[in-house]
């Protein structure tokens, strides 16, 4: 997860609305998220192995403006395009090109791609270092919320569905924005439908609106988590 910054790709419109839309529990409600991929291997004891990687069903939305690239990396990555490559470079241009939109030249958006790898490398070696001193769960495990009616996709940080409990682990300071809310809600429903146990973890800090629509999600913080920039 990747602190708050400027100047990268949002979301787009209908993922804005749907981010702002009231919570609503949906009509029929399925026994229990599905696990679709846990692309890093895990060997320790009791962690659930990975699946056989997926494609997700329906947007998957995440928590900051450049959280959209990193995902798109990953997606990048999943077809055989390996980071620091230049293959991998290529692609991620050409899925961006595609998008609707998005009119940035080459020239602006190449350092955007290269700032973001290396904000992923610095945000997901901490949370790697945070899942080793908590010792269980695995990294990046992807389970199906219906929100709406509408079959989405939440990625957890450090997951172990056999038990039912996340994380969501943050660096820097992290303030609400509609990327925020969109997983908030899909927390929130994995909590109240799905009977999960998700705590945000914020090694930064965090905006005291942030914190108190985090609990009255249901969401556990710690209480002695830093508030302010």
């Amino acid at each position: 997860v990747e602190p708050n910054g400027a100047g990268y790709f949002g979301l787009s419109e209908e993922e804005v609305r749907l981010a702002q839309q009231p919570m609503t529990t949906p009509a029929l409600q399925p026994q229990g998220p599905v696990l679709i991929t846990t692309p890093a291997a895990d060997q320790r004891q009791g962690v659930v192995p990975p699946s056989e990687h997926g494609q997700p069903a329906g947007p998957t939305v995440e928590t900051l403006p450049e959280e959209q690239m990193r995902l798109d990396d990953l997606i990048v990555e999943s077809e055989g395009f390996d980071r620091g490559t230049d293959e991998h470079r290529s692609e991620a241009w050409r899925r961006y090109q595609q998008k609707p939109n998005q009119h940035w030249d080459y020239e602006r958006w190449l350092p955007n791609y290269e700032s973001n790898q290396t904000r992923w490398a610095v945000a997901s070696a901490a949370t790697d270092r945070y899942r080793d001193r908590i010792g269980w769960g695995s990294r990046e495990v992807e389970v199906e919320v219906v929100v709406n009616g509408r079959t989405e996709v939440r990625r957890l940080d450090i997951a172990d569905p056999s038990t039912s409990r996340a994380i969501e682990h943050k660096t820097g300071y992290v303030t609400s924005s509609p990327e925020i809310r969109w997983q908030m809600e899909k927390d929130a429903l994995l909590i109240s439908v799905y009977k999960w146990e998700i705590e945000w973890v914020f090694e930064g800090s965090v905006s005291q609106p942030l914190l108190d629509e985090l609990r009255s999600r249901g969401i556990t913080v710690d209480p002695n988590v830093r508030i302010g920039p």
